[in-house]
């Protein structure tokens, strides 16, 4: 009898409010903070992968396909499993990757 009256009470109504706004304000605020660091990760990415291209095309060609190579063989391979460089035409300049990838349509621009 005690809980039921308990359940009833004013106090314990504001109090069962009080948890739920903390509750969403908690909610909130991690949803900030990610949808922050998603944002500067995502501008990171896009800044450091601009200045390599950048780099990459001041390079001589010899120079790029050796660069290629020493990426393709050095510590990376770990994560990544093969790399390549491709001309406009879709052609293998350097690499292990001897033809260009099919887009998969998850990945593609809307």
């Amino acid at each position: 009898m005690f809980l039921t009256e308990l359940f009833r009470t004013a106090t314990f109504r504001i109090t069962l409010m009080a948890l739920a706004a903390m509750a969403g304000v908690m909610v909130m605020q991690f949803g900030l903070v990610y949808a922050q660091m998603e944002a500067v990760e995502s501008r990171r990415s896009t800044e450091l992968l601009e200045g390599e291209a950048e780099l990459l095309a001041q390079m001589s060609p010899e120079h790029l396909e050796y660069v290629i190579r020493r990426r393709a063989t050095g510590d990376l391979r770990l994560i990544i499993s093969s790399a390549g460089l491709f001309d406009a035409g879709h052609a293998l300049i350097a690499g292990d990757l001897h033809s260009w990838p099919h887009a998969d349509s998850r990945w593609q621009a809307p």
